[in-house]
């Protein structure tokens, strides 16, 4: 029997609960449809506690039938919009995600793809009012929702990056036109392309983090708590920590009622097959015109470190397209929007490798792996490097983090992996004494070269022990394998590359600083005793200070410790190596006899 309008008293409520209750299966789907919107609304709207008794009464039937019943189906569409609504109350919010969720694995695939269009809009404001937590539960209950159904998400067809630029040049053309021949034959605004149908910044920026928190799940064992005896104490044990993943944002993850439930059987494979076709999804994804190559590139190399086959191949073959594409793509795009993408490009890439809120205002990160973040610097420095060093700032944070022995044993925990991500810095320090502007070298130089003597001095008793130079007693240490051997070789090269850029770059400073005094005292005797700025002669100008400032990180140079580590090196390296610390010793003594002979 229709029903024209809901009840809203309790007798009319008691009705519809009847006939609810004594509805065939055939029309129980009908009532579904026409009752539970009105039922969500009177939860927010009823100010009798007996009536919204009632309505929960009501609701809770509704719940019954539908668990008893697989093939019922429920407005998703409307109770989304319920859930979300400004005005909804507590009540209203809970049943409608509790109704979604019984209603979302029920959907067929169009229903599931137009479901995940909508819980991209507006996903980032999503319960965050929440104090006791960083993601509110409405949003991790949406979430939830959107991980079901991530598979079937179609993304628009193309960027807003591409989309600005062709809207640009069709105004420009438009501009042209309607200059040209008038307002008779001019285009009208109405004819531009219209703007295509995404979700925010903010909901971009936190679907990236919720895909980077997804990719650095290394298993899924590691998303449910570790298993305990039954005589243990009942309140369940933490999860085991991930790199770079904070507790609330594993929490979110691992809290799904369904997805991981396979964990707690015997098949520990089928939650791991899960895993990887949910991170096969996400590349799909991040592949898409949905996010431009700043935003996904990062990403995609994070996940070509993966230890699953399929999801490593996957990531690897987009990590190529997505490079081929920006190379082709650079003469299309205006050159003031290329810079800013590499700009971003790069600042992602720094901010990853550092920890911390690579999209801010996210929750700090700890320190990703060390795998992951020697494959985020080496392709920096491949593929964007002038605009990699354009951030001084962070290239030399970079640098001196990894370099600095407290640092870099607090994000690895053995030695080899160590010994890796410090040549990494050792290479970065040496990309950034090459690469570094004039005016922040000033600043950069000293750090670089404290750190790398800092780095060898360490670095000295382990390569007289490799010789058989330290003694009898230190045969376990030349038992050490090849890897690590071969790695401290390479940090030991990088450290050498360093000095011998630094030294080029502050040997050049002081030919600068020579040329400019010349140059001042030159133009001081034909103005007969002083100079431009009013000075007297022998008192040095504002640009010989100035070089003076640029010239000051040349005097470490002069200490013997170092010189001495070189020349040791030097004795003691294999050819390659050697060749190395003959640069940078080269390149030093140079300097000390520069500064001599000037000095006369």
């Amino acid at each position: 029997m229709a029903v024209s309008a809901l009840p809203s008293t309790r007798e009319g409520l008691d009705k519809l609960l009847f006939r609810l209750v004594m509805a065939e299966e055939s029309r129980i789907e009908s009532l579904i449809y026409f009752h539970l919107p009105h039922l969500l609304d009177m939860l927010s709207t009823t100010t009798d506690d007996t009536v919204r008794n009632k309505v929960v009464e009501c609701c809770s039937h509704l719940i019954k039938r539908l668990r008893a019943d697989s093939k019922l189906q429920v407005p998703c569409d409307i109770l989304l919009i319920k859930a979300r609504a400004p005005t909804a109350g507590a009540f209203t919010r809970n049943f409608a995600l509790v109704f979604l969720e019984i209603g979302c694995p029920r959907l067929p695939p169009q229903g599931k793809s137009e479901l995940g269009q909508a819980l991209l809009l507006g996903l980032a404001a999503e319960g965050t009012s929440e104090k006791d937590r960083h993601y509110g539960r409405q949003q991790v209950a949406l979430v939830h929702r959107l991980l079901e159904v991530l598979e079937f998400i179609q993304p628009p067809p193309t960027t807003l990056v591409a989309h600005q630029v062709i809207t640009a040049a069709t105004a420009t053309t438009t501009a042209a036109t309607a200059t040209t021949a008038g307002s008779g034959n001019s285009m009208d605004v109405e004819n531009l392309p219209p703007s295509p149908p995404s979700p925010s910044p903010k909901d971009l920026a936190f679907l990236l983090e919720l895909f980077l928190d997804i990719l650095l799940i290394p298993n899924a064992s590691r998303l449910l708590p570790p298993s305990l005896p039954p005589s243990s104490s009942p309140s369940p044990p933490p999860l085991i920590p991930i790199h770079g993943l904070s507790h609330d944002a594993l929490l979110r993850l691992s809290s799904h009622p369904s997805l991981w439930s396979s964990l707690s059987s015997s098949s520990a494979s089928s939650a791991q097959s899960t895993l990887s076709k949910l991170k096969l999804h996400v590349l799909r994804l991040l592949h898409s015109p949905l996010f431009t190559y700043p935003a996904s590139l990062p990403l995609l190399l994070i996940a070509a470190t993966d230890s699953e086959t399929r999801v490593k191949e996957k990531a690897e073959s987009l990590v190529k397209l997505e490079t081929d594409a920006r190379a082709t793509n650079k003469s299309s795009l205006p050159s003031s929007l290329r810079r800013s993408l590499d700009k971003e490009l790069a600042d992602r890439l720094l901010r990853l490798f550092l920890g911390g809120p690579s999209l801010p205002p996210a929750l700090p990160r700890t320190l990703i792996s060390d795998p992951m973040r020697i494959k985020l610097l080496e392709w920096g420095m491949r593929e964007v490097p002038e605009t990699l060093v354009e951030e001084t700032g962070l290239c030399l944070k970079a640098a001196l983090t990894v370099l600095t022995p407290s640092s870099s044993s607090s994000s690895s925990s053995r030695h080899e992996e160590g010994i890796a991500i410090r040549a990494l810095g050792a290479r970065l320090a040496a990309f950034v004494a090459v690469r570094c502007p004039p005016s922040p070298f000033a600043l950069a130089g000293p750090l670089l070269l404290a750190a790398v003597k800092k780095v060898l001095v360490g670095c000295y008793q382990s390569l007289l022990l490799q010789r058989g130079i330290g003694g009898g007693g230190r045969g376990p240490e030349r038992g050490r394998e090849g890897s690590a051997l071969d790695r401290e070789v390479v940090l030991r090269e990088g450290c050498y590359e360093t000095l011998a850029a630094l030294a080029h770059r502050m040997g050049g400073g002081a030919v600068h600083l020579r040329h400019v005094q010349q140059q001042q005292q030159q133009q001081q005797e034909e103005e007969g005793g002083e100079d431009e700025e009013g000075g007297r002669v022998g008192e040095p100008g504002p640009c010989v200070a100035a070089a003076q400032v640029q010239a000051q990180p040349q005097l470490l140079f002069s200490d013997p410790l170092l010189l001495r580590l070189l020349f040791e090196a030097l004795a003691s390296e294999g050819p390659v190596q050697a060749i190395k610390v003959a640069e940078a010793l080269g390149a030093s003594i140079f300097y000390v006899y520069f500064m001599l002979f000037i000095s006369f």
